[in-house]
């Protein structure tokens, strides 16, 4: 994961919800920062409320720095993406979403650009995964293909649907947690606000 460089998409409210009391946004910071991570990047059309709440102190995520980029544009770009670092691979995961951190560490697995996909998802998200659920690493290579003026996730979407991205599927992932000696189904859906 040494050129990797993790990249959220973080606007008030939804990234701001709390699960079991941690907003997304923290919760996605804690995971990086197990996974080895010491940057990020936070882009954010509401840079005010999102910078508050990253300028909390939290010793859950004490040596990871998130680096708030204000984006006037709801839509990020493949163009504003590159402009961000010369890193060679993205992890862009919206944090409007609730992702186990074993789907985040498949897809940072992975040698090539891939996308996080639910083909089955369980029957309590159903009404709540869409795919693609919004996670994915990408190259530098691929976000050089894409229009860098579309919308990224349009663009992953239609990456999804030609078949011109690895997939990383949710329903496929190893599902039994050793410390736990039980089968826990991984899941990443969006959370409604």
């Amino acid at each position: 994961m040494d050129k990797v460089l993790p990249v959220l998409i973080a606007d008030a409210p939804e990234a701001l919800i709390q699960l079991c009391g941690v907003t997304l946004l923290e919760r996605l910071l804690r995971i990086l920062q197990r996974f080895g991570f010491r940057r990020a990047i936070v882009f954010s059309t509401t840079p005010e409320i999102v910078g508050a709440e990253l300028a909390e102190r939290s010793w859950a995520r004490q040596h990871i720095t998130a680096h708030l980029v204000s984006s006037a544009v709801k839509s990020l770009t493949a163009q504003v993406l590159l402009e961000q670092s010369p890193s060679e691979r993205f992890l862009i995961v919206p944090a409007s979403v609730y992702c186990d951190a074993r789907l985040l560490a498949a897809l940072c697995a992975k040698d090539s650009s891939a996308a996080l996909v639910d083909s089955k998802p369980p029957e309590f998200a159903r009404n709540l995964i869409r795919n693609p659920c919004g996670p994915a690493l990408v190259n530098r290579g691929f976000l050089l293909a894409l229009s860098p003026t579309a919308p990224f996730l349009d663009e992953l979407t239609n990456g999804i649907d030609n078949r011109t991205i690895d997939i990383v599927d949710a329903a496929k992932e190893d599902d039994y947690i050793v410390n736990m000696r039980r089968r826990v189904r991984p899941v990443c859906f969006p959370v409604p606000s």
